[in-house]
């Protein structure tokens, strides 16, 4: 299970706003997403291969420039071949 919104914690770990879990319901630390997000995610799709799209009000995921939309590899670090440009716009 894939977490998002806007937090900057999840159980007492550091993740901004998106964290995965294990089955159990603890965080799953092999799902690396750097510094996070540096803002708020709203929406999330998980594509077949396991990659996820990651939808919000962000200019930034771990560093990397996504305006409000960027993709994740399925480790948690950001598919760099994923660039939206300027997303869209609020």
């Amino acid at each position: 299970m894939i977490v998002a919104g806007r937090f900057a914690s999840f159980n007492g770990l550091t993740h901004h706003g998106i964290c995965r879990l294990n089955a159990n319901g603890s965080v799953d630390q092999n799902f690396g997403v750097g510094s996070g997000l540096n803002n708020a995610a709203f929406a999330l799709a998980l594509q077949a291969d396991g990659r996820v799209i990651v939808g919000g009000q962000f200019s930034q995921i771990d560093l990397a420039q996504r305006f409000n939309l960027g993709r994740l590899n399925s480790d948690g670090s950001v598919d760099l071949s994923f660039d939206p440009g300027n997303g869209p716009n609020g």
